[in-house]
């Protein structure tokens, strides 16, 4: 249903060249439409001179914190041959200042919006993905085959997502991931972020019913591609 939706949507790419700081290598920062509340942003970097239908294309995503997404993976990833592209999960523009990502994540409360599927809040981050792969899918240097995916916990559960609703993804490698086992407790489990802190009584019918609809245990099932997973054994978040 969100594939279907997000067709519907024009991308609308709005791209600007901005210093890479490195030799023979470009940087952009990246706007796209996605129909949800915030478009998708981000980083790409490519090398300088890149011939059509000859490199891999790389997406990767920023991890749950309330910052600008990592410039230098995508530089470090383009300088190794390939076209890659890192966003946000927050939607917020690119290469601003500290402040200004202080102000606007702070007002993120996702476990609020767990009143159904429609309205959580992680169902958007998920589209955002979706349209990142659209967008790097449509660059003319891609070779139309090989296309990698990676990101460490909530990073890594765009990654799953990604993995797992793009068939056209080759390699995806998840490190860490989040968002997997929200209603886990109901197993004598550790609920997953973002409700491992949450009391008991916080999860209502209603957000128990919800939140299945973005958890990663779910999604991964949907993955056809080769892919390898990093876990931290002692992790109390990304459980």
């Amino acid at each position: 249903n969100e594939r279907a939706k997000l067709d519907k949507v024009p991308m609308n790419p709005r791209t600007e060249k901005i210093d890479s700081g490195r030799e023979g290598i470009e940087l952009f920062t990246v706007k796209l439409d996605a129909g949800v509340s915030q478009p998708v942003t981000g980083y790409l970097a490519l090398p300088v001179g890149a011939q059509e239908k000859n490199l891999p294309i790389f997406l990767s995503f920023l991890d749950g914190v309330n910052s600008d997404t990592y410039r230098n993976w995508a530089l470090n990833t383009a300088a190794r041959g390939a076209v890659a592209l890192i966003t946000t999960w927050h939607g917020f523009d690119v290469n601003r200042e500290q402040k200004y990502y202080d102000e606007n994540c702070g007002k993120i409360q996702s476990y609020k919006t767990a009143t159904s599927r429609e309205e959580f809040y992680f169902r958007e981050v998920f589209v955002r993905a979706m349209r990142a792969a659209d967008y790097l899918k449509s660059r003319p240097e891609w070779n139309g085959h090989d296309f990698l995916t990676r990101g460490g916990s909530l990073a890594g559960a765009q990654t799953i997502a990604i993995a797992a609703l793009d068939r056209q993804v080759t390699l995806a490698l998840i490190l860490v991931p989040s968002h997997s086992g929200y209603n886990a407790d109901l197993a004598g489990r550790k609920r997953g972020l973002p409700f491992h802190w949450i009391p008991d009584a916080w999860m209502t019918p209603q957000m128990r019913k919800a939140v299945p609809y973005c958890d990663t245990a779910h999604l991964a099932k949907r993955i056809t591609c080769e892919c390898y997973f990093g876990t931290g054994f002692a992790d109390e978040v990304c459980t």
